[in-house]
């Protein structure tokens, strides 16, 4: 059995657009846990904040989801 195809993926191009932010005990206090593994959020960690709804996840969490998903894992909105 093969790979499972990817249902509605995000544009590459979308993607790339997002900007990378780095975590940082200092300034990025309302923020705690990635959305998609729950892992807390250590300093220098490379996230994402969606720019549709807000919401943030690990890099790599969500390059992973949004390569079968075009929304939010968290609201569903469209990125």
């Amino acid at each position: 059995m093969g790979p499972v195809p990817a249902v509605d993926p995000a544009p590459p191009a979308r993607i790339a657009s997002f900007p990378v932010h780095v975590y940082s005990t200092d300034t990025d206090e309302r923020i705690s846990e990635c959305g998609v593994c729950l892992e807390d959020y250590a300093q220098g960690d490379q996230y994402w904040e969606l720019p549709t709804c807000g919401h943030h996840f690990h890099v790599a969490c969500l390059r992973v989801w949004l390569e079968s998903h075009s929304t939010c894992p968290f609201c569903r909105q469209t990125v």
